[in-house]
């Protein structure tokens, strides 16, 4: 092979080989199909090299071209409808040192063949045009029925199919008949994924601008079609606008959503004052102890407790007049004043404003958790944005526990419910909670707490991030689904490799080759796309843009472009009145 090889670069006396077997003119004339491709056999590539579920492709781009992620059928010639099935991860210049000599023979010949005559003699503007594809084996065709590989293999004397796109899907992906989300295409193929595939923890990622939340809104949207609402912590302003019926709350001193002490677990309340204004050591003590007492027994005599009420019952709290109960009383005011400016707790007013809303069926001004999720609980899918962007990141972390742990009792209520009462809830409702950049209002301990348990109170999450390296190890040990849009940062594409979904070279050959509205499938075997990388177009949702960046620059050059639209229209007027 070597001294071929040789021959082929001096190309002194002409390009010859040894007689081999060649195939007749009406066989190769005559079109190689199979019931597994939409199109014929390739005369214009041959495979070269396979060994350990890895091998290589030489084809001619003037006649036929492959794309990364394309899955093809090698099938074995003359062998009926058994082979392999492969995936493109890398294409290049070809290697010649790797080709053997008969299947390099036989693909110049039906080269020659195309452009000149059939000739032993190299034709060199040809030879330095063939590609490379290097594919990994994903599947095997046996007696035409598809198959797990199990480490089979095949000669190089095969026929080299596109798939069609069809069988693949069949094959690949998990569908249920009206229980599916329409996301998009595999070659003019529908891709509808099962709405259940996505159960459990799934990752959206890729660089900023590829299509990250474009492809988050299609699936919240095609999930409210199918009566599954969502829950959305919203850091960059993209998804209050997705659906006219949006619950969209605003957290702080100018927003639309407080927390109630009657409808908060005592606890949770202490824990935001630990995290926003903590008491000091000394006054602590007592405060814990009290301040349960004091919102029950408020809530005992028909009110409604809020931090006003818990001010005036500082002297219960705090009974005595000595100077070291003094300092206990202003320590623990201050702390309930700063608490109080977050203006994240309903007053009993804006509370009881609230109930008369709910019996009246006329939203309130300003909601709470209970009002937000009512439609939600009740049978009626619905989206719930939390819009955590301008926030300071003491109040994004708390407001995240207090919203997470309300959920987290609710889904605990509707298991109970369908347990006890099948007939009359036939399905407990867990809502799928949608994390925009985690890693800038969740600390890696939260994150790491949760993931695990969310396979037992029932809710599904998505992480949305163009920087997954931020994100902890266990996201990506218990990563049930991963969509990628097109990567380059070699830190985030080796975190995404830390998945396991599939192998380190196909994830590398996909991350930086994706089209524009292209995207890589990821998933685990009971996943959408049952541990298949399947690269797959995103549709068009229809769905109203997201957000855009402010920018002076972009907005005086539209003025400028205006400007000089209007002093072209005039003269062209001008020009018109002077003709006529």
């Amino acid at each position: 092979m070597s001294d071929i090889m040789d021959r082929i670069r001096s190309n002194q006396t002409g390009f010859q080989m040894q007689s081999v077997e060649v195939r007749e003119a009406e066989e190769i004339n005559q079109p190689t199909t199979s019931p597994l491709s939409q199109e014929a056999a390739s005369e214009f590539a041959q495979m070269l090299h396979l060994e350990g579920g890895e091998g290589v492709i030489m084809y001619f781009p003037k006649k036929i071209d492959f794309e990364v992620g394309e899955v093809l059928y090698l099938r074995e010639r003359k062998q009926g409808e058994n082979g392999l099935i492969v995936q493109a991860f890398e294409k290049g210049t070809a290697s010649y040192p790797q080709a053997d000599s008969k299947a390099l023979f036989r693909l110049m010949t039906a080269v020659s063949a195309y452009q000149i005559q059939r000739s032993h003699h190299e034709p060199p503007e040809t030879i330095d045009e063939f590609m490379e594809l290097h594919f990994k084996v994903r599947a095997a065709i046996i007696n035409g029925a598809w198959s797990a590989p199990e480490g089979r293999v095949v000669t190089r004397n095969v026929d080299i199919f596109k798939i069609s796109p069809q069988l693949l899907i069949e094959n690949v992906v998990q569908a249920v008949p009206n229980m599916s989300l329409h996301l998009g295409d595999y070659q003019n193929e529908d891709l509808t994924v099962a709405g259940e595939g996505f159960d459990k923890v799934n990752l959206v990622t890729g660089m900023k601008g590829a299509g990250k939340s474009h492809i988050t809104k299609g699936i919240i949207n095609e999930s409210l079609k199918l009566n599954m609402s969502s829950v959305v912590f919203d850091i960059n302003n993209e998804y209050d606008n997705l659906t006219p019926n949006a619950a969209v709350l605003r957290p702080g001193s100018s927003g639309n959503f407080k927390f109630r002490l009657d409808r908060m677990d005592a606890e949770t309340f202490l824990a935001l004052i630990r995290r926003l204004s903590p008491f000091p050591p000394a006054t602590e003590l007592a405060a814990n102890a009290e301040i349960p007492l004091k919102i029950q027994e408020r809530i005992q005599a028909n009110h409604i407790p809020d931090i006003p009420f818990l001010r005036d019952a500082v002297n219960q709290i705090f009974p005595g007049n000595s100077p070291v109960v003094n300092n206990m009383r202003s320590a623990y005011l201050r702390s309930l004043e700063n608490v109080e400016k977050y203006n994240l707790v309903m007053t009993e007013q804006e509370a009881q404003a609230e109930d008369a809303g709910v019996r009246n069926g006329q939203p309130a001004q300003v909601r709470s958790l209970i009002t937000a999720f009512h439609n939600t609980f009740s049978r009626g899918a619905q989206l719930i944005v939390f819009k955590l962007g301008g926030l300071s990141s003491t109040l994004q972390r708390s407001i995240l526990t207090l919203v997470i742990d309300y959920l987290k009792e609710l889904c605990a209520k509707q298991s109970i419910a369908h347990a006890n009462n099948p007939t009359k809830y036939p399905y407990p409702i867990y809502p799928t909670v949608f994390f925009e950049e985690a890693h800038m209002y969740m600390d890696e301990q939260r994150i790491e707490e949760l993931v695990p348990l969310i396979r037992h109170i029932g809710i599904n999450v998505f992480f949305i991030t163009n920087t997954p390296g931020a994100l902890p190890e266990s996201v990506f040990r218990l990563v049930d689904n991963i969509i990628m849009t097109r990567m380059f940062s070699r830190k985030d594409i080796d975190r995404i490799v830390d998945c396991g979904l599939t192998d380190k070279e196909t994830i590398y050959g996909f991350a930086r080759n994706l089209k524009d509205r292209h995207a890589l499938f990821l998933s685990a075997k009971e996943g959408a796309t049952k541990n298949f990388p399947l690269v797959f177009r995103v549709r068009d949702f229809n769905l109203p843009k997201s957000g855009q960046t402010r920018s002076q620059w972009r907005a005086m050059r539209e003025h400028l472009e205006s400007q000089q639209n209007a002093a072209s229209t005039n003269t062209d007027s001008s020009s018109s009145t002077t003709q006529d």
